[in-house]
């Protein structure tokens, strides 16, 4: 799935991103969420997840994925990317769905 932002071109290949400017790329990563959850014995758990799901709206493109911890706490995360200003900009959402005392 390929969405044309401007100059910037803004490609999703399963659940991966890539994002272009003027046919170079700026960015890659197959799995572009990055989460570390730290649990009740003080470990962080680190995970990389890709977006489950892509949505675009009139300006917007919408990345979501949603993280379940071992314990069973979910996270939803929404990148959400626009123009402003002639630049790509990019917001990070994140929701706590469900939580459990062990994280």
């Amino acid at each position: 799935m390929k969405f044309v932002m401007g100059s910037y071109e803004i490609i999703f290949v399963d659940g991966g991103i890539e994002v272009q400017k003027d046919g170079i790329t700026l960015y890659f990563n197959h799995r572009p969420v990055y989460v570390s959850v730290k649990d009740n014995g003080g470990i962080s758990r680190f995970r990389d997840i890709a977006y489950d799901e892509i949505h675009e709206d009139a300006d917007t493109v919408t990345g979501e994925a949603f993280f379940e911890t071992d314990n069973g706490s979910m996270l939803r995360f929404r990148d959400c990317y626009r123009m402003e200003c002639g630049s790509l900009r990019v917001e990070r959402h994140v929701i706590v769905i469900r939580s459990d005392e062990r994280d």
